[in-house]
């Protein structure tokens, strides 16, 4: 089983110090990431051609979704991509995260790296205590607050079927079409060529369009950005993964020490 060592900072705050694995490679890294990436900007999709709605933070609602999909929809690789996910927010604490509670900006619309790492592992060791519970474990969470996760999963499940229910395909006719391009990737083409080897942008295309019927043409895309990020943009409906963030959680693995720099020449 995969290893998390967590540490606490003040006030309980998660930190993210992460115990190296010989089964983790930059490579599946990297992927996993990429599919946790693009799962929670359909979220946003889903909120937007969907209209569906929300009484608090549409990125909590967000990373909720994506935990969603990646278990129902995740197959044999949703494990890890599930626990590559939850390792690379703290990963990205390690990098970004400000470790002096005066330094967090509490006013950013996402949660910080920990709150979402954590949040997530209860939502999985609630939908698979067998698979989780280690994790969770790992985590420092108590065994009251995995007990209850339960029934987090199973409210959020729940809501989230009822939202969606108008939308669901089944055998239903098809939707919108999603159409996914890779645009040129420049220095970054090592990162493009992992996305289309591993079949990124197609399999979770698969699983939109087979799951669900899009009300309006959509767009994902796999491009050069000039920084680390995914994100969906209403104006066009699309979805975008930048090679940056595939190269950043790549170097968290292969050159952590580097990760977050820009050396690509």
């Amino acid at each position: 089983m995969r290893q998390v060592i967590a540490a606490f900072f003040a006030l309980g705050l998660l930190g993210g110090a992460i115990a190296q694995d010989e089964t983790v490679t930059p490579e599946g890294f990297a992927v996993s990431n990429a599919y946790g990436a693009l799962y929670h900007e359909f979220g946003h999709l889903f909120v937007d051609q969907f209209q569906l709605p929300l009484l608090g933070n549409e990125e909590y609602a967000a990373d909720a979704i994506a935990t969603l999909l990646i278990v129902r929809f995740g197959g044999d690789a949703a494990y890890d991509i599930s626990f590559d996910t939850v390792d690379g927010y703290l990963r990205s604490a390690d990098i970004y995260g400000a470790e002096k509670l005066d330094e967090v900006d509490f006013n950013s619309e996402h949660g910080m790296d920990q709150q979402r790492a954590a949040q997530m592992t209860c939502l999985l060791v609630g939908a698979n205590p067998a698979d989780f519970t280690d994790l969770a474990n790992q985590m420092g969470m108590e065994a009251e607050r995995q007990e209850a996760c339960a029934g987090e999963f199973d409210q959020a499940r729940s809501g989230w079927e009822r939202l969606v229910a108008d939308h669901v395909r089944g055998t239903g006719p098809e939707g919108a079409p999603l159409t996914i391009t890779y645009e040129d990737a420049g220095s970054y083409e090592p990162m493009a060529r992992l996305l289309r080897d591993n079949n990124v942008l197609e399999t979770v295309a698969s699983v939109i369009t087979t799951e669900f019927r899009l009300v309006a043409p959509a767009t994902m895309r796999a491009a050069l950005c000039g920084e680390e990020n995914a994100f969906y943009d209403p104006a066009d409906r699309s979805v975008t993964l930048c090679y940056e963030y595939v190269q950043l959680y790549f170097d968290m693995v292969a050159d952590p020490a580097n990760a977050g720099l820009d050396t690509s020449g």
